[in-house]
């Protein structure tokens, strides 16, 4: 069963078919994201039918523009996270429109209008559950990794002067040395955590709910590499903690076990850190 229209569509075009692009896109409204509590699948789906569905609508857009939809697949797999925060993020970096607030309709910044069916980012009511878990948690798991002790030095190319932008609050810092292209994704946060930390120890703004009494040694074995803050020094450093970190990099979230020369990270384009909110 296929629920709900699949396909993007451009924006009304006038009679000689010219897309009247730049009038009709500056007048559509971008309304706060609002996601509805249940949906209907419209029968009976189990939780591995339904992520299959979902796979399968991802896998099959052909309209539009594929960034798009990377970033509208990002947005949705974070309403499933529950991070309203980091979907509403995503979704204005890429400049996507919401004019009914909902990703069931939705605009790029060209004219384009995409369609998410509700399912793939809502749980059906209609749903029955598994036992076998249903979605690939990386974060859950980052703390059964084993990460005493030093990392692995990558035996890769370096790659200095590694640009990230830190979320919320729109941070820059540049990774000048340290990292190679050999280096895992894992080993990254790694990094940027050390790192975000001894900077802001360094400048006096260290404060942070979470830190337990093993942050200095985790300071100590990790840092590897140096950051510089390119930032306002009257500004408060965020502290990275690596369960905090969701990595975004061309539109899509990066896994712990990815390499850095396999996802064409290097010195130019930026990689994207959004930052989960504390658990009181």
């Amino acid at each position: 069963i296929k629920m709900g229209c699949n396909v993007s569509s451009h924006v009304s075009t006038n009679e000689s078919d010219t897309p009247i692009i730049g009038n009709i896109v500056n007048a559509v409204p971008n309304l706060p994201l609002i996601v509805p509590n249940t949906c209907t699948y419209g029968s009976k789906i189990t939780m591995d039918q339904l992520k299959t569905a979902r796979t399968e609508f991802w896998s099959t857009r052909t309209e539009g523009h594929a960034d798009i939809w990377l970033t509208l697949q990002a947005a949705s797999e974070a309403i499933l996270n529950s991070d309203l925060s980091l979907a509403t993020a995503l979704l204005e970096a890429s400049n996507i429109k919401l004019p009914n607030g909902s990703l069931s309709s939705c605009y790029d910044e060209t004219g384009f209008e995409y369609k998410v069916p509700t399912y793939c980012y809502v749980l059906p009511v209609d749903a029955v559950a598994n036992e076998c878990p249903t979605t690939d948690n990386s974060f859950a798991k980052i703390n059964q990794l084993e990460i005493s002790g030093s990392p692995r030095r990558g035996t890769g190319t370096p790659i200095n002067n590694v640009k990230i932008r830190i979320n919320p609050g729109d941070y820059n810092l540049t990774i000048k040395e340290g990292v190679t292209d050999t280096d895992t994704i894992l080993m990254l946060k790694q990094i940027i955590y050390a790192e975000t930390m001894n900077e802001a120890k360094n400048s006096g703004t260290l404060n942070i709910g979470s830190e337990t009494s093993s942050s200095k040694d985790e300071e100590n074995q990790l840092g590897r590499s140096t950051v510089a803050n390119t930032s306002s020094n009257t500004r408060q450093i965020p502290v990275c903690t690596m369960d905090a970190q969701r990595i975004m990099f061309l539109g899509r979230e990066l896994k712990n076990n990815e390499v850095l020369n396999k996802i064409g990270v290097d010195n130019v384009k930026v990689i994207q850190v959004f930052l989960r909110p504390q658990k009181k």
